[in-house]
């Protein structure tokens, strides 16, 4: 199986490759050497799953990443711009470096490939789960739905809380980058099953029906007082803006 192509860019990567093998063979080693190393997949994982690492410092890191795009075509060409991408994180990676590593991004679909994809999703087989009767496709049904799916009696009490661990993680996240906003609530028409009522606002809903209806809310109390002049009744906050 041919995985990289015949190119200067190999040449130059299996370089690299071997005056790393012959630098040192560790960790420890290599860190004597260069101070600061970060391991390497000599065919990355993504490709063929292995344990064959050598030891890189962060510019020789970077630079081979940037060789293995040269190196592939096809999906695994779409692999390696991806993994490039990842660098943009590093913080010991200098600027212009960044800048280089954010511009292997890819960019928006094409209508053409919009059109693809929506027709292959709506080719495909879709399983309808027992708990919540959503149908989904394949790939998404095992994570979360059938013996996954929040609607389960019998799901396991980890499997919920890690869900709950990690909406609060990107939640704090969008929070600090200024992304957040509250999410929106049900829409549609909503029917008591009590009372037969029907209405579009969610939170009045919930809020005098389903399991609240015919319970008899209380006001609470409100201090009023009589106007001097023309004797009427107001509350407090209204009595403010009463001008007679």
């Amino acid at each position: 199986m041919k995985i990289f192509l015949n190119n200067k860019y190999t040449k130059i990567y299996f370089k690299i490759i071997k005056r790393a093998k012959l630098r040192s063979n560790n960790r420890y080693q290599a860190n004597k050497i260069l101070g600061k190393t970060e391991a390497h997949h000599v065919i990355p994982k993504s490709i063929i799953p292995n344990k064959n690492t050598v030891f890189l410092s962060i510019k020789e890191h970077f630079i081979c990443h940037l060789l293995l795009v040269k190196m592939t075509e096809g999906l695994n060409k779409i692999k390696m711009e991806h993994a490039v991408t990842q660098f943009s994180r590093n913080k010991k990676l200098h600027p212009h470096q960044i800048i280089i590593a954010l511009s292997y991004k890819h960019r928006p679909c094409s209508d053409i490939r919009k059109l693809n994809i929506s027709k292959g999703r709506k080719n495909t087989s879709k399983i309808k789960c027992e708990y919540c009767l959503k149908e989904t496709d394949p790939g998404n049904f095992t994570r979360y739905h059938g013996d996954n799916c929040k609607f389960n009696p019998n799901i396991d009490a980890r499997i919920i809380e890690e869900r709950s661990i990690k909406a609060k993680r990107q939640i704090e996240k969008s929070k600090k980058l200024g992304t957040f906003s509250k999410p929106k609530p049900p829409q549609g028409i909503f029917t008591c099953p009590k009372c037969n009522k029907s209405g579009t606002n969610y939170g009045n809903m919930k809020l005098h029906h389903f399991d609240n209806c015919g319970i008899k809310r209380v006001r609470k109390y409100i201090s009023k007082s009589s106007c001097i002049k023309c004797r009427k009744v107001l509350d407090n906050g209204n009595m403010k803006l009463h001008r007679c």
